[in-house]
């Protein structure tokens, strides 16, 4: 069994801290599965929630069983911490892509008049938030070859990430304040920005980052491009978490059984499920 593994666990596994993070934040993700259930009362959310909630109680407990360090509801703080002094960090948490939602833009007719500044199009400026979110997200996108079909949609989702990642930061430099959100990990207690969590990462970081989250290529890229000794295993698409909880919980087994590391028995499970579904 690989020594000096951390799993931490940022979604809420709680009826209590699921309720209230839901009603605070609909950007969030208890919030987005409040929304996706309209109409359901506080008891009908938790029991739709409950079976997630103790799915990762019940990995944690194995992981804990088996000498990985878990780390319940952690801050960005943790995470920092985990990467100084740990050999494999596993994230199990929500995260907020660079694409632009309605709630996003503060003043529609201040990013109306810098309009031509940051986006390539040429046609009548956005009227209304929803618009302007829209045609945000409309970004150039050319992406060639591939050695497999699923390799040339992996491509192409990083190229887009990325092509509206550079397109907040012009807005942000230029219209400071007008466009808020953009991708950032949802720890316990807020979303954090890609560039906050990148700078608490020391520049000789050899750890594992395991990045089990959806979309976490742009994330991922940044941690790889700071830490060159560090490698990191990353979704370019999303990750229901059930579905990754049970993959970690065998990865877990897997090492223990065969004396794999980390990263061994990570890779010896994705081929084996890649070639269960082709």
């Amino acid at each position: 069994m690989q020594p000096d593994c951390r799993l931490l666990v940022a979604i809420p596994l709680d009826r209590a801290a699921f309720l209230a993070r839901g009603r605070a934040d609909g950007q969030s993700f208890a919030g987005l599965f409040r929304a996706a259930r309209p109409g359901f009362s506080d008891w009908a959310l938790w029991e739709a929630y409950e079976p997630l909630a103790s799915q990762a109680l019940s990995v944690m407990s194995e992981a804990r069983a088996h000498g990985i360090t878990v780390v319940d509801r952690p801050v960005l703080a943790d995470f920092h911490a985990a990467a100084r002094s740990a050999a494999v960090v596993t994230l199990v948490a929500h995260w907020r892509t660079a694409e632009f939602l309605p709630g996003d833009i503060g003043d529609v007719e201040q990013l109306a008049g810098a309009w031509h500044r940051v986006c390539e199009d040429q046609i009548d400026r956005p009227r209304d938030v929803e618009m302007a979110a829209r045609r945000l997200n409309l970004v150039p996108i050319d992406v060639r070859g591939g050695r497999t079909r699923a390799l040339a949609r992996a491509r192409q989702l990083v190229a887009r990430e990325y092509a509206l990642f550079e397109r907040r930061s012009l807005l942000q430099l230029v219209l400071p304040g007008v466009v808020s959100g953009g991708p950032a990990v949802e720890f316990a207690d807020r979303f954090v920005p890609v560039s906050e969590i990148v700078a608490g990462i020391g520049t000789e970081s050899a750890c594992l980052f395991d990045l089990t989250i959806c979309n976490s290529v742009l994330l991922g890229e940044e941690i790889r491009r700071r830490c060159r000794h560090a490698v990191v295993i990353m979704n370019a698409d999303a990750a229901a978490p059930d579905v990754r909880l049970a993959v970690y919980r065998q990865v877990v087994r897997l090492m223990v059984k065969r004396q794999w590391s980390y990263q061994d028995a990570t890779m010896r499970l994705r081929s084996y499920l890649t070639e269960g579904v082709q």
